[in-house]
């Protein structure tokens, strides 16, 4: 490995190197830009779309509870009987 000093530069007038006598910079030479946009097609309708009302949710919790109301009740009573099993034991 060599040994690197520092250069000490005593004319302070003297333009610095510059890159403006290389060759001009080509579009195809910066890949690491990102490519132009693309406008996405704009298949939306017209006007501001209505967001769901906050009962939505609650409908739908409403639902599916009615559709497993059988199967809860169900586990609900088996908890409920290990429960006492248990209390009973100790």
């Amino acid at each position: 490995m060599k040994p690197q000093t520092s250069t000490l530069i005593d004319d302070y007038d003297a333009p610095l190197i510059t890159t403006e006598g290389d060759e001009e910079v080509h579009e195809d030479d910066l890949w690491f830009l990102p490519g132009p946009l693309e406008e996405e097609p704009d298949d939306l309708p017209p006007g501001p779309r209505a967001e769901p009302p906050d009962t939505a949710v609650i409908e739908d919790w409403a639902k599916a509870e009615g559709v497993h109301a059988s199967r809860l009740a169900r586990v609900a009573g088996r908890l409920g009987a290990l429960d006492d099993r248990l209390s009973r034991s100790l």
